[in-house]
Order: structure tokens, then sequence, then C-alpha cells
């Protein structure tokens, strides 16, 4: 068993270049979040060990499906925007550069509930058109993007995934 696999489940194994396996046959070929999120009987030395328990926010997870697609589809804020919602957020106090465990220069925003991944960073989210401020009222609001392109795609594509990972790792 590899060191790291060994931090998550005494049942989880590298087995082949194609994959792990679970010493007890519970999943096929399981991917570490698998086991991390959804695996009732993982244990580490002998001791079972909880489940991260993964909790969605429905209202949220819709708003943050809507304004991926949309900066897919129509690009990012006009970089006037974007640097109004810069100066905005830099001289509010909801905003923190120490947060969940995690540190940046610019931060996150305490108030709209998106945590402390990557992608809630507020110099990612001061990018997005269709993201407004959680304030009431806002600091500033939905804009028009300034177009759509390949680039604009793979940045949501890339953002998404990357959500999906921080959230499966208990984030």
């Amino acid at each position: 068993m590899s060191d790291e696999l060994k931090k998550i489940c005494d049942h989880l194994d590298k087995c082949s270049d194609f994959g792990n396996c679970c010493a007890i046959g519970k999943y096929f070929k399981p991917v570490e979040s698998l086991c991390l999120g959804f695996c009732k009987v993982r244990q580490l030395n002998g001791v079972p060990v909880a489940t991260v328990e993964i909790t969605v926010d429905q209202n949220r997870l819709s708003g943050y499906a809507k304004a991926e697609a949309y900066h897919a589809m129509y690009g990012e804020a006009p970089q006037e925007e974007i640097d109004k919602r810069i100066a905005a957020c830099t001289a509010c106090d909801f905003r923190k550069t120490e947060y969940q465990g995690a540190t940046d220069e610019f931060g996150w925003c305490t108030k709209c509930g998106c945590g402390s991944s990557g992608r809630a960073l507020l110099k990612t989210k001061a990018r997005m058109a269709r993201v407004s401020c959680p304030l009431t009222p806002p600091k500033w609001s939905k804009v028009e993007g300034v177009g759509g392109s390949v680039a604009s795609v793979i940045d949501s594509a890339k953002g998404v995934a990357q959500s999906i990972i921080h959230k499966l790792s208990g984030g």
C-alpha cells in the first residue's frame, strides 16, 4: 500500500497502473475522494473513520452554476467594472485575507458563503460578469460580459473542476 493511500483508508491500495483497489470489495477502482466522501466503513489503522459530510446549498449551487455558464458563454466583466469591484472589496470590512485556513493577499468575502476555494477568491469573482456583491444593498452588481471565447470556456471548466475537488477534499 502506498503511504499516501494509507492516510485515507486501510482498505485502499494501488493495485495497478490503472487505478486503486478496495481490499473489502466495496468499490471498483475507487478514487480517493470516493473513499473520503462516501465510504461508511473507512478505517485508519484499524479504527473506523467518519466520512466527510458533503453538503450542498441548492440555491448557492444554482447561482454558482449560472455564473460559471454565463462566464463561459459571455466572458468576463469589462476591466473598468473589475477595477471598481476590486476597489469596493478592498475597502469592505467583510474581506478577509486569511479565511478557513487559507491565505491570499486580496482574500475572500466572508458574507457570500462561498468558502475559501480558489474560485471564491475576490480577485476571481470580481472578473465574473454575472456575480454580484452579497451585501444589502450590494456594493456592485451583475453586468454584461465582454464576449465569450475558448479561453472563457476553459476558465469556467477549470473553475468548476477546482471547486468540485475543493468540496470533495472537505473544503
